[in-house]
Parts: C-alpha cells; structure tokens; sequence
C-alpha cells in the first residue's frame, strides 16, 4: 500500500465563465480613441514617442496594470467557483497497528536495484518508516514484533522521532514465527479503536487470519525474490567403536532450490578450525546430493558449511557436536564394596586407590570420585557417595528400617533397572548422612524412596554432580540382583557427563535448564573465534542460547569449554515468500483514508486583496 495526494475540481463547468475575460479585453480594445487636432509642432510628440519606445518592457507594463489586476481577479473568482481541491490518502484509524516478522526467513536477500540488495527484514524496516511518514496528528502507532513469542515494542506512540529510533533498533530474532500469538496480540489491543493493522512479514496467508473477526483493516505485506537458494538440509556424525579405537563418519545432505544446475564447494571444519574435509558438489535444479565422510580426525565439534552466493545464508551452515571423551579416572576411596569394584573392574575402568579424603587433593581433570564412609565429604568432583558405618558403627547415625516398597522416578539412573524385589534393611538419616549439612549451594532430587524415606538422591553441589546412596550395600541384596551392575554403569555415565563438554543443540534465544555439571561462578560465554558475547550464572540464572546461529562454549575459570550449537528451526528452511494481501470486515479495503482540502477560501481571500491593491492603483490615476 502506498499512501499519496492527488488534486482535483469538483464543478468544472465553472469554466465557462472564462468568456468574460475575452469580454473584459475586448472593452479595454473599445475603450476612447486620441481626436485628430491641427497644431503648430509635433517635436513634443516625436519626443515623448522616443521615450516610449526606449522604456523597457515591464515599464510599458505598468500603463496596463489595472487590466491584469482585473484580468486575474476574475480568473481566481471562476478559480473559486469551480472548486478545487488537494486529496491526500492517509493511513487509516486512529490507532496504526504495525507487526513486524523477527524470523530467520526474513534473512532472505532479496534484489532491491541491480546494484543493491537487502534483506527481507531491511526491506521491511524500510516500508514500515516510509508509511510513519504519511500519518497525521492525533494518529498513534503500536509496533509488534512476531517471533516465537510476541514483543509489544511500541504501544501507542505518537512521536515519530522515537517511533522511527526504535525501528532503526529492531534486529532478527531468528525464532520460528508463531502467528496466532502475534495476530491475538494485535486482536487484543485493536478492540476499542479506530484502527489498521499492517503485518510485514514473507508466508502469512489467509487462513491464519481466518480464527479472529478482524472488525478493522488488515493488510499484509508479503515479501518474495530471493528463493535461489542452496542449503544443508542435514549432517551428522557417526561414533564408531572398534576395539580400543573410535572413528568419527559423517553425512550430510545438500539440497539446491533453485532451478538451475549449481556446483558449491562443501567443507567441514574440526574445532581448531583446521580442514578436515572438502570437496565440490553438483546438484541438478530441485534437487539433493548426499555426501558421505568416512574418517575424519576427532573434535569436539565439526563445522559444515558451502560455499555459496545464494539469497539465504543461514542454511550454509551446520553444526555437530561429538560426545566421544576419555573415560574417566576412578577414585575409590574408603572401604569399597567388593561386588562394586568387580562390576568397576568389568567395565574395564582406570582405577585409583585412597584411604583418606583429606589426603588426596590432586585428582585428575576428567574423574570421578567413589566414596563409602559415615559422612558426606566436600569434593570438587562428579562424586558417588556410598553410605558404610563400617565394622565399628558410628553413634553419630541415625538409621531408619524400610518396610514400606520402593519406589523409583523416571531418573536416567534407572533405565533397565528392574527394583521389584530389591531388598534393603535400614537407610541412614541423620543430618551427618545428608549432602545440604555440607554446603549450602546444593540442587537434589529423591530418586528412588520407601515411603518418606529417600533411599537415593542426586543433584549438584556446588555445580558438581553426585549421587548419593543412603543406605549401606552390606545391608541389602542389591549387589546380587543383574540390576545392580546395570545401575552403576547408568550411574557413572551420567556422572561422566561433565566431561561430555557439550550441551547439544538450541533454538535462537531458547531457554533451558543445565543439566550437566557445570562448575560453580560465571561462566562467559563465547562464539566460535573466542570472542566472549555474553554470560550465565548457574545459581542464578535459567540458560538462554544466543540468537545468533553458530557454535558457542560455555567456558569456566579453569578455561573448560562446554560446546552448543544454536541452528535454526528446521521450518524456517522454506523460504518460499506468499502473495500479499488485504482483509476487511465487510471485504472491501479500506487501507487508507481520505483527506479532502479546498483551496477556494484562499482564492477568495486573494481576490479581496488584489481588488484593495486594484483599488489603489485607480486612486493614483494611473491612466490606461
């Protein structure tokens, strides 16, 4: 829609009084003639014929002045008669709803001249601002921003100074759309006014529209150009376990939309952003190429991108992050169960003996810790506390006998783990047994009770994981039930996960709970070339992903990184851009109103004024 002014008459037949000009001339032709006289001399004349002749024109002018002062009153009169008058469309309603789309299409580059392009979102910006210009006084403006939820960012603004500020200010969110949150926005704050609500955005049709009775106008503003596109469509890698050794493979799928044959360059980085892999691929017009990779060098994440001068960047790239780690290191310290430590030496894991917590500070980076005792110690370390009183039993211990039946939750700790005719004699309770006595930043979850009692627990403690079992393994049968092994390999998975250094994949601005054991203070956040572009506060603060797409790692004081990959929603891969279009309540556009402005007050007010002026020139006897 585009808002303008045009001008018009309303009684043209006015102009017929025209004809009394050509009378008004044809008197002054009539008007007295000169009478021949006999005189002694003409030399005056002569004289006075010469200095007409030298005066300049304007200065001849002067003599007919009374004759165009009249002339152009009754050219303004029948000017004023016929009635003309200057149209201007403005912006309808008196409330300017204006929604904005955030989302990752919106990236698209469109061709706005041959020699410039701009994204869908530019584009946008830009007709929003043209628009602003066209409204009047007394009209506000309420900006939208559609994403995967709303943002009102303007409400009934009316300085157009601020309003076009904030649109300068406005950026991607590169969220999936949700149209009916924005539209029942929009619906809501639309109600008890006159007002228009504009939409900007590339794939809104009809039928979203369709929930709501729109008693207002409603104009969308689709954006198409822009769909010779080329993306990954998918890649992934492939953990393979052979003896002793691991190989990463990978695949990835590259799809072309366009509809030409196109040739790109695929490449996959590894995370110290050296070449792993490369090679040139065509793909026929509307259609896929699959890649295979059957050895690349290990990373922590693997960064795919085409080299491509297409119209939507986004999709050029893909992310993935490996969980391959080295197993960690066991630290079994006191009086170890010895059915425990055959199921530890089964699973073929690097052990390391202690005696005594308070002698061992120097534990490796990727470790876990194994402690049986009557208390609960403080270790900077994935730690699983098992209960022993040992074979002299602590006074300091209060113990509660299980008589009601176990209970489990859906912990990750229990899958396949079967404790149906688990056994177990007497649980500690007392405060000395419990992790929170031993520091007060502590998150914990009762996995597995008997009634009120909890039988196990795990959490984090000061950002490291444990996981504690409350009662003594001497005193029950579980060490002899196939479950048991199942447990502690479940057990020391979900510990090791701290060293796993990855947090998986996120949405553009999605909010998550942390889950992996994450070390206590701020943690910065960093893209993938170091460059810190925020920061979190485990203890504080929920996880919300950048939204920029890319590789990020969570980075502690001792320099760990823990990688993520935000990627776009799988949806916001179709770039296809829909018609625009215009809805009413009664189908009829209404987009714009009417201003309808007549000169003809100020025509005849320059009338009055050129008859005073007219007046004037006739006192001073100036002669016709």
């Amino acid at each position: 829609m585009r808002v303008g002014e045009r001008m018009g008459i309303l009684y043209p037949i006015f102009f017929s009084l025209s004809i009394f000009i050509g009378g008004l001339i044809i008197l002054y032709m009539f008007r007295k003639q000169y009478e021949n006289l006999e005189v002694s001399t003409n030399l005056l004349w002569v004289q006075i014929m010469n200095e007409w002749n030298a005066t300049t024109w304007w200065r001849k002018l002067q003599k007919q002045l009374l004759l165009l002062l009249q002339i152009l009153i009754f050219t303004l009169l029948i000017l004023s008669l016929v009635r003309p008058y200057n149209v201007t469309d403005r912006v309808a309603g008196d409330h300017v709803i204006l929604m904005i789309d955030t989302s990752a299409t919106m990236a698209v580059l469109i061709s706005e001249s041959e020699e410039r392009e701009l994204s869908r979102f530019d584009k946008a910006k830009s007709d929003i601002q043209e628009l602003i210009t066209s409204l009047q006084r007394g009209q506000s403006v309420s900006i939208i921003t559609i994403g995967d939820s709303p943002s009102l960012v303007v409400n009934r603004e009316t300085d157009l100074d601020s309003i076009n500020k904030i649109i300068e200010e406005l950026e991607l969110s590169f969220e999936h759309r949700n149209y009916n949150r924005a539209l029942s926005l929009a619906y809501a704050i639309s109600q008890e006014d006159s007002a228009s609500i504009h939409v900007y955005s590339d794939q809104i049709t009809e039928d979203d529209l369709g929930q709501f009775y729109w008693k207002h106008p409603i104009h969308v503003n689709n954006y198409t150009g822009g769909e010779n596109n080329i993306s990954i469509v998918t890649f992934g890698i492939q953990e393979n376990h052979t003896n002793q050794d691991q190989t990463i493979s990978a695949i990835a799928t590259i799809k072309n939309h366009s509809d030409i044959t196109k040739e790109v360059n695929f490449t996959i980085n590894g995370d110290d952003g050296e070449t792993s892999f490369e090679t040139n691929v065509e793909i026929n017009a509307e259609d896929e190429a699959y890649i295979t990779i059957d050895d690349l060098p290990q990373s922590s994440f693997y960064h795919a991108y085409i080299d491509s001068n297409d119209s939507f960047l986004l999709d050029n790239d893909a992310y993935a992050i490996s969980s391959i780690r080295p197993d960690p290191t066991l630290y079994l310290i006191g009086d170890i169960n010895p059915f425990l430590e055959r199921v530890l030496v089964y699973l073929d894991y690097a052990i390391v003996y202690g005696d005594d917590i308070n002698k061992m500070d120097d534990f490796e980076d990727d470790s876990i810790v194994i402690f049986s005792g009557d208390h609960v110690p403080i270790i900077e370390r994935p730690t699983l506390i098992l209960t022993n009183h040992g074979s002299e039993p602590s006074s300091e211990i209060e113990w509660a006998d299980v008589r009601s039946d176990i209970a489990i939750n859906d912990s990750e700790l229990f899958n396949f783990v079967d404790v149906s005719d688990l056994f177990i004699s007497r649980v500690g309770t007392q405060t000395k047994m419990d992790v929170s006595n031993s520091s007060t930043n502590v998150l914990k979850e009762q996995i597995m009770l008997s009634g009120d009692l909890p039988l196990i627990e795990e959490g984090t403690n000061n950002g490291n994981s444990f996981v504690h079992v409350k009662f003594d393994l001497q005193e029950s049968d579980w060490p002899l039930h196939p479950s048991f092994p199942i447990f502690i390999y479940n057990t020391l998975e979900s510990l090791s996960g701290q060293a796993t250094l990855n947090l998986g994949y996120l949405l553009p601005g999605e909010e998550r709970m942390i889950t992996n054991n994450l070390t206590e203070g701020t943690l910065h956040i960093q893209n993938q070339n170091n460059v810190e572009v925020g920061y979190y506060e485990p203890s504080k603060d929920v996880f919300r992903a950048p939204r920029q797409p890319g590789i990020y790692s969570l980075v502690d004081h001792n320099q760990q990184h823990t990688y993520f990959a935000v990627t776009i929603d799988e949806r916001e891969k179709d770039t296809r851009g829909m018609n625009s279009f215009s809805l009413t309540a009664d189908n009829e556009d209404e987009s714009i109103g009417t201003t309808y402005y007549e000169w003809w007050p100020w025509l005849l007010l320059f009338v009055i004024v050129l008859l005073i002026i007219e007046w004037e020139v006739y006192r001073r006897g100036i002669r016709i």
